[in-house]
């Protein structure tokens, strides 16, 4: 039986390395941030770390929380062992991403676009999520330079369209090494003036992308994202390794996203006037609404959307000794989701 436990072994490892998981240590080549906030003077904060000896450049979207729309796309680089720090705050009516790492960053905090004159009218950018996904390694043995101080100015050159330095501009793959994954994100929303916070639970995609995958973009460009990864999907469900391939590469995420119940704690005692938010996040709704063949189970289009598309609804109340109660509340209640979802990013109190 040993032969044939160790080729069970074997077998299972090599579906993990064929296809997009959710990653087991916390480590990986995307992360998604669900939710982060800056209403009612809330600041997020955000850090990005490179647990490798490899040179990395990363690719960060922040996106708005009514249909996902890209905000800011910039190019974030990183020295081994780095760690990038900012915070995502409201400047003066638009939310705004501020640091003073030293970490090489480039188009942080230049709109997509022009913000709308309302919220009803396009982003709703107080809340959002975020997307983090390596594009590659630099090859430091064609940069030695890398390793100076100037080393932001030596990246800024490589992307200029003509130049000495010019390296990315006509190929993105000059001076490049494939994707090694061994990134992490912590995310952690905190209230200044009350002196209280919470962590956001940060989603880690191992193997995003196939073998000696190389995905080098100008820092103004809005890719990759999401559907730039693997097509394959591997979930693990009661001790079963499924292994789908999908049309698109946003779909092998969703098929890591997806849930058929959902579960939280909260708290009402009025003793203490407590209140729960519930969030709840859709971080690829805007890739089902562009494609029209795969909405479901989306409703909608690129303007509106509702979820799910055949909605019912039942939900159960327990207390902490588990005994299940019904709906009876009056001033404070549990933070129940009624009717349909139409945002990206949904809060509930």
């Amino acid at each position: 039986m040993k032969p044939i436990t160790i080729f069970l072994i074997a077998t299972f490892s090599f579906h993990i390395h064929a296809a997009v998981h959710l990653s087991r240590d916390g480590k990986a080549e995307a992360m998604i941030v669900p939710y982060y906030t800056v209403s009612n003077g809330l600041t997020t904060l955000l850090t990005i770390d490179n647990t490798t000896e490899d040179f990395k450049a990363v690719k960060v979207h922040l996106r708005d929380g009514k249909k996902g729309y890209a905000i800011y796309s910039f190019n974030l680089y990183l020295a081994p062992k780095d760690v990038w720090a900012a915070g995502i705050v409201d400047n003066n009516g638009i939310v705004n991403i501020l640091t003073n790492d030293l970490s090489c960053v480039f188009n942080l905090n230049n709109l997509i676009g022009p913000p709308p004159q309302t919220p009803e009218s396009g982003w709703e950018w107080q809340t959002g999520s975020l997307e983090i996904i390596e594009m590659g390694v630099v090859d430091t043995s064609q940069l030695p330079a890398l390793n100076d101080q100037n080393r932001c100015q030596i990246l800024e050159d490589a992307w200029e369209a003509q130049g000495p330095n010019s390296l990315w501009r006509a190929d993105g793959t000059n001076a490049m090494l494939p994707i090694s994954g061994g990134l992490q994100a912590h995310t952690r929303v905190i209230d200044v003036s009350f002196g209280y916070s919470f962590e956001v639970p940060v989603i880690h995609l191992d193997h995003f992308y196939p073998d000696n995958s190389i995905d080098n973009q100008p820092p103004e460009s809005n890719t990759p994202d999401l559907d730039s990864g693997d097509h394959n999907s591997l979930v693990i469900q009661k001790g079963e390794a499924i292994l789908t391939e999908w049309p698109t590469g946003y779909e092998a995420v969703s098929a890591l996203l997806m849930k058929t119940t959902l579960e939280n704690d909260f708290e009402t005692d009025a003793a203490y006037g407590a209140v729960t938010e519930w969030v709840i996040s859709f971080p690829t709704v805007r890739y089902h609404l562009a494609n029209t063949e795969t909405t479901v189970p989306f409703i909608g289009d690129s303007e509106y959307f509702n979820f799910p598309i055949d909605y019912g609804f039942a939900w159960i109340a327990h207390d902490r000794e588990g005994l299940e109660y019904g709906f009876e509340c009056f001033i404070l209640c549990p933070p129940i989701p009624v009717g349909t979802l139409t945002h990206a990013v949904n809060t509930y109190i």
